[in-house]
């Protein structure tokens, strides 16, 4: 959902943000964590960058003033950020496919990304597990 929602403005465009929006967003992202909770779940919030995050329309880099990260700090919620992760890829590798998904590399390194933060104590306290 939150990719949806923070996808929804275009690319070329700095999305205006209001304290209306990020109080609906926050609703939501407190929502999910809540019904996950209830249904005897942990949740777990991940930010995956997308390939527009990293480039503007002309190819240049992003200035990782990022809506959704912005969105989910106001929310006060734990989550990880893969961005580091994605930027450990070597130079020469590439993180996007030409439809923008991710590469089998960057999937990678997403992967051992989050197992190495989810093994860390002080986050799975935070998590509560």
């Amino acid at each position: 959902l939150l990719r949806f929602a923070v996808s929804w403005t275009p690319t070329w465009k700095q999305p205006d943000i209001t304290e209306e929006t990020l109080a609906l967003n926050r609703a939501v992202l407190h929502t999910f964590v809540r019904r996950v909770q209830e249904g005897g779940g942990i949740p777990l919030i991940l930010f995956l960058p997308s390939f527009t995050d990293y480039r503007d329309a002309g190819g240049r880099p992003h200035d990782r003033d990022l809506l959704g990260i912005r969105v989910l700090d106001h929310a006060n919620l734990v989550y990880v950020n893969a961005l580091p992760c994605l930027d450990q890829l070597p130079s020469g590798q590439i993180l996007f496919t030409t439809g923008w998904h991710y590469t089998p590399a960057s999937n990678e390194l997403i992967a051992q990304c989050l197992h190495a933060v989810i093994q860390q104590e002080p986050f799975r306290a935070r998590l509560g597990f």
